[in-house]
């Protein structure tokens, strides 16, 4: 029963005739701690004055008029009920949803540990904590993702062993050592550049905070396996392709025997493997990475033209019997030429040439003659790793059309193709946008020819750089009797990717004009970059 005590008196006539005054005694019995004038049965906090029945209902997550609801005809703070407010410090509800509280299990409470799509327990994150779940959307399920909460670290990841370099430049510190980024703090891994994008931060693991470019990894001991194990190098320290082990260095590509007729082979001379994952079948390599020759590798698929000669291809340890062209990384590189891919002296010679009878169309649209001639091309399909927001590669392009066909059209291409979800044409190009011949700015080793006055400045080095490959003077059968030829220095081609996509690149080289007079490249050291390109971009290496 609710009852509110009301001040009462009692008039009592004594037997001495005396008045006498005094409560009522049934009202004394009665239990009001904070003397509000409400019985402790009917208030609901008989330690606070304020709240008792008929109190003004404030927004404050009580009960103040103890009627069983809780800021009612008010803004309502605990407007869903379930006992989470925040005055009371619990400033994580999904307010509006008695379902959906910092109590409540990501799964909906139901037991079921299957993902709903819903953020039950109000933290901002969907279905953490689910085997099933995929809360970075990287495509790994939390039971296979070692972080659920990073898309940049998932079995399809790339390892990440270090900074790598090849020269003081291409590291913070400005000291490169054995193929790495030296440190003695994790300040040396960082550029502090000023920056409003990401991509405006140029050293690998770099982002832009706060308007610098500030690095994600920090400096450690060198990882077992690099050739100075005592140096400190800027690492990770993280196990980004989930394998167990952190900063593991990458696979070793093109080791044992390469099949000179197996395209998959041609991408492994490339170093364009990137995983050491042993297999059976396509089922067990993570994401879409594909099963061949018992590894997992991110090369899809692998071919080469059809109509190309297979000695216009090769996988090789050197490329001039005394020149410096040797790989760039690892054991092997590739040569793709519109002649033959292996010079023989006396044998087999660039300077006139082998045709091979065959053409067809010039993938550069701006060309005036449309015909490509002895096209060797190499097509690959490749998964991106996760983490991966551009490559490189490095090449060598050699030339017997110089200085014939210099300021012609009709001139020997090298071209490359990369089909992405941000680009789709040639990525291998000079600073005028002039595709690799003859005709760029990169041909730099190279004699002057007397009748064309800009070679003067164009040949850097000599011709006698190439002795041993067949384009330099060493060669017979050139135009007119001429022996000549030339070529670029090592180049660098760098392209942005978005990470984890499927993408195509397509490496040809083609006569202009003829079918003669050939050219060769060498393609190797393909690797992965985390730090992203705003565009494609070739330069002297």
């Amino acid at each position: 029963m609710m009852r509110r005590i009301r001040n009462t008196i009692a008039i009592v006539f004594l037997g001495c005739g005396v008045l006498w005054a005094c409560a009522d005694e049934s009202l004394i019995l009665e239990d009001d701690k904070d003397n509000d004038g409400w019985t402790a049965d009917v208030d609901c906090d008989d330690k606070d004055p304020d709240v008792h029945p008929g109190a003004n209902e404030l927004i404050n997550c009580l009960d103040d008029n103890c009627n069983n609801q809780v800021d009612e005809n008010t803004s309502n703070e605990d407007r869903d009920h379930d006992g989470y407010c925040p005055s009371n410090g619990d400033t994580d509800d999904c307010e509006g949803n008695p379902m959906r509280n910092p109590g409540v299990p990501e799964d909906g409470g139901n037991g079921s540990q299957q993902p709903n799509g819903v953020d039950d327990n109000c933290n901002g994150v969907v279905d953490e904590g689910l085997p099933t779940s995929d809360i970075d959307g990287d495509g790994f399920l939390q039971k296979d993702d070692c972080n659920d909460g990073d898309p940049y670290v998932n079995p399809g990841a790339i390892e990440v062993a270090g900074m790598t370099c090849r020269k003081d430049e291409e590291c913070p510190s400005g000291s490169c050592v054995e193929g790495y980024c030296r440190c003695t703090t994790t300040s040396d891994c960082s550029s502090g550049k000023v920056c409003t994008a990401d991509k405006e931060c140029e050293f690998p693991g770099e982002e832009c905070r706060d308007a610098r470019c500030v690095t994600t990894f920090s400096c450690h001991e060198a990882v077992t396996g690099m050739k100075e194990p005592t140096l400190k190098v800027c690492r990770d320290n993280t196990d980004n392709d989930c394998d167990g082990r952190v900063d593991e260095l990458p696979a070793v590509c093109d080791g044992g025997t390469l099949d000179p007729n197996d395209p998959f082979d041609y991408a492994r001379a490339m170093e364009l493997c990137d995983t050491d994952k042993t297999c059976g079948m396509d089922e067990s390599c993570p994401g879409n990475l594909k099963c061949d020759k018992g590894r997992c590798t991110r090369v899809l698929s692998a071919q080469f033209n059809s109509q190309s000669n297979a000695g216009q291809r090769s996988i090789a340890a050197d490329f001039a019997q005394q020149g410096p062209y040797h790989p760039r990384q690892g054991q092997r590189f590739v040569v793709l030429s519109t002649g033959q891919a292996s010079y023989v002296p006396a044998q087999l010679c660039p300077q006139q040439g082998t045709d091979y009878m065959f053409s067809g169309t010039d993938p550069d649209t701006t060309a005036a003659d449309h015909v490509a001639n002895d096209m060797v091309e190499l097509e690959l399909e490749i998964a991106v790793p996760t983490n991966a927001r551009s490559f490189e590669f490095d090449f060598h392009f050699f030339s017997t059309e110089y200085p014939e066909f210099l300021d012609t059209q009709y001139n020997d291409t090298f071209w490359v193709e990369l089909t992405s979800k941000k680009l789709n044409g040639n990525i291998s190009f000079d600073k005028n946008n002039t595709p690799i011949r003859i005709n760029n700015a990169f041909f730099s080793i190279c004699d002057p020819y007397p009748s064309k006055p800009q070679t003067q400045s164009m040949c850097l080095q000599p011709a006698s750089v190439n002795t041993g490959t067949g384009y330099a003077t060493d060669c017979n059968g050139g135009m007119g009797g001429e022996a000549t030829g030339g070529s670029t220095d090592w180049l660098r081609t760098r392209a942005p990717v978005t990470p984890g996509e499927t993408i195509k690149l397509r490496f040809m080289i083609f006569d202009k004009g003829d079918g003669i007079l050939d050219s060769a490249v060498l393609i190797d050291n393909f690797r992965w970059n985390l730090s992203p390109a705003s565009k494609p971009v070739t330069s002297p290496d």
